[in-house]
């Protein structure tokens, strides 16, 4: 493209100077000689026009390229750099619209049996979501393209006898479409359709390219989005797994062997009657009686300990908001303040996530009260709209005080590695937000797919 507008310019600049030469005064030729001039230079400079007209669409048109490359560029790196499908998308979609002059487009995705479609993205061109009621378009071309398995492309489907006599393109009045399937690893997985049923030949066969590309991002965004959320799926069923199998064990542990050892305990003080019979023996007796208490009395602490470490017992005797509560008040000092705002309407959440909520919460005091200096702590679990995740809800605990803040140099500590880590486990999102010198804000969201919302009771 570059060449082909250098070698206009460059004829552009030779017919100028015939022009200038041709311009020259004629001194005495004959009229016939001048009028032969004149012609010569009216058609000189129709061709000259032509070739500036010529320059400058060359020069319209690569701009365009550069456009289109840059933008296929941004959306490229936002498919790199977001595991938010939904975002990325929307993105895709919003920028076909702007540069091919599409009115809306859809992206729609087969069914995991192959029947039927899911409308998975609608756009307008103010970049707004459609609802259902507003979707339009012609299921003609779009079984059309899927049956073929190639581009199809229309500026007025109205006229065009391949699609006139369908219905949906009647009805709906339809113009200028283009549909391109959506392939991944040789196998079609949906299609994305755009149109304007105002105008036709809005899209041109030089377009196919640039929505070919985009729909290629598009299949590449769904497939990483698919392989993200099986990743995820899988990490969270073994989350689930471990934590429903320490549940099991403290059970045992504090059902079974804990209660073994007390009554070994109460078995040793009543053998101590018992052992009058020999009175130098007596002390000796005794001391290893008390030395097994001690011992059984250890092991029975130690149970306890394990069974707290494999599962707080308070979140299956109280619940997780009680819970938090309850160890809230055994941990506040005298002069730290802990205030805990828990939603009512929380829906009934996983053993791996009730503990990993359980545990974040009180490491994250315990790290208050040891380097905050703070004099409040407030903490929040509330049900918010997802603006992080691809879902309806996002689960947010919010634990902010009012001490000393975190240094921008801070060491990252034990604590705070194993808070990200336990919400990086349910796919939640972590992070640590210092809005002035005297406040400290730990936001942690978990992501709640297809959860039914119900008050614990």
């Amino acid at each position: 493209m570059d060449d082909d507008i250098t070698k206009l310019y460059s004829e552009i600049s030779t017919d100028l100077q015939a022009l200038a030469v041709l311009s020259q005064p004629t001194g005495d030729l004959g009229k016939a000689r001048s009028i032969q001039r004149t012609l010569a230079i009216n058609r000189a400079v129709r061709e000259l026009d032509f070739k500036q007209q010529r320059a400058a669409q060359a020069h319209q048109q690569l701009q365009k390229q550069v456009l289109e490359m840059q933008e296929l560029m941004r959306t490229t790196a936002l498919l790199n750099s977001s595991f938010s499908v939904t975002h990325v998308l929307n993105e895709v979609i919003d920028t076909l619209i702007r540069l091919s002059g599409a009115e809306r487009a859809y992206l729609m995705l087969l069914e995991a049996d192959g029947h039927g479609m899911t409308t998975r993205v609608a756009r307008n061109w103010s970049r707004e979501t459609l609802n259902e009621e507003d979707i339009i378009f012609s299921e003609g071309v779009v079984n059309a393209t899927l049956q073929q398995g190639e581009t199809i492309l229309t500026v007025n489907a109205q006229t065009d006898e391949r699609f006139y006599e369908r219905a949906s393109v009647l009805q709906k009045e339809l113009l200028s479409i283009i549909c391109v399937p959506l392939k991944r690893r040789g196998q079609i997985i949906g299609v994305i359709y755009a149109d304007n049923h105002w105008r036709k030949a809005v899209f041109q066969l030089e377009i196919v390219p640039l929505v070919t590309l985009f729909a290629d991002q598009a299949a590449i965004a769904i497939e990483n989005a698919q392989l993200f959320t099986a990743i995820q799926e899988s990490r969270e069923s073994i989350v689930n797994a471990r934590e429903e199998e320490r549940r099991r064990l403290r059970r045992e542990l504090h059902d079974g062997l804990g209660p073994t050892l007390a009554s070994f305990t109460l078995a040793l003080d009543s053998l101590r009657p018992f052992l009058t019979h020999d009175e130098t023996d007596r002390p000796t007796a005794q001391a290893r009686l008390a030395d097994l208490k001690i011992a059984a009395q250890g092991a029975l602490a130690d149970v306890r300990r394990v069974s707290f470490d494999l599962r707080p017992p308070s979140l299956d005797e109280l619940g997780l908001a009680q819970a938090i509560r309850t160890h809230a008040a055994k941990l506040q000092p005298s002069g730290l303040a802990i205030t805990v705002h828990i939603d009512d309407a929380l829906p009934v959440l996983s053993a791996a996530l009730e503990v990993a909520i359980f545990r974040i919460t009180i490491e994250a005091i315990h790290n208050t009260i040891k380097h905050a200096d703070a004099h409040h702590v407030t903490i929040q679990l509330t049900m918010r709209p997802d603006t992080v995740f691809d879902d309806a809800h996002t689960l947010e605990l919010l634990i902010s005080d009012d001490g000393v803040g975190l240094a921008a140099n801070h060491p990252i500590g034990v604590g705070l590695v194993s808070m990200r880590e336990r919400a990086a486990e349910l796919g939640g999102h972590f992070v640590i937000e210092t809005t002035s010198v005297y406040l400290t804000c730990l936001r942690v969201q978990f992501p709640l797919a297809n959860t039914v919302l119900y008050s614990l009771p």
